[in-house]
């Protein structure tokens, strides 16, 4: 990993971090996307270049969506959720 680009963020006008990439190791990196208030929008895990684990969040904190993958691409969990928490 020596000379690779191990960590980036993406910043909000207000300075605020809007993306957070970093590589874990050789395999494994992972992503964080965050509302302009500083609340997680989204966090991802990659093994090999694709997602693993996906997860979205309402504003609010509470979670909208959930997926997981086996690593070959196929859907382990999915599941998706109403802002009142209920499953769709």
């Amino acid at each position: 990993m020596e000379g690779q680009l191990k960590i980036y963020q993406n910043l909000y006008p207000n300075g605020q971090i809007e993306r957070d990439f970093r590589i874990i190791d050789d395999y494994k990196c992972a992503m964080t996307v965050y509302y302009k208030d500083g609340k997680i929008k989204s966090d991802i895990k990659y093994v090999d270049g694709n997602p693993v684990k996906w997860e979205d969040f309402f504003s609010d904190g509470k979670l909208e969506y959930y997926e997981e993958y086996a690593k070959k691409g196929y859907y382990l969990a999915q599941k998706s959720f109403f802002e009142n928490g209920q499953p769709q």
